[in-house]
């Protein structure tokens, strides 16, 4: 498998959890020391966690399922990391095309 080149990390929408995340933020830019990291997250938690070396650069969610999947294909991400808990953002990156998609296993997400 391909070393990821252009990573989506996707945080959570409250903003505690997105705190929380952040040893597995460190830890995905410690590992991936070399790729391109994007974060996708609200305004409200960009402006928290803004100050950090984990992103390489910011997106804030686009409004609407069609809106969202060709913001993420204009970027052409090859490998995205969900730690939002939730159906639709596994849905958008699946139709965004991004072929690796780490993920919660449930909801018949893969």
């Amino acid at each position: 498998m391909k070393t990821p080149q252009h990573i989506l990390i996707w945080l959570p929408s409250p903003l505690g959890d997105a705190i929380c995340a952040t040893p597995a933020l460190r830890a995905l830019r410690h590992h991936f020391a070399d790729a391109q990291i994007t974060f996708l997250a609200a305004p409200f938690t960009q402006a928290i966690l803004s100050p950090t070396v984990f992103a390489d650069s910011w997106l804030n969610p686009a409004k609407g399922l069609h809106r969202q999947v060709r913001q993420l294909r204009s970027h052409r991400f090859d490998t995205t990391v969900l730690l939002k808990n939730s159906f639709g953002s596994a849905l958008t990156a699946r139709l965004a095309g991004i072929e690796r998609r780490i993920v919660y296993l449930r909801d018949g997400r893969s």
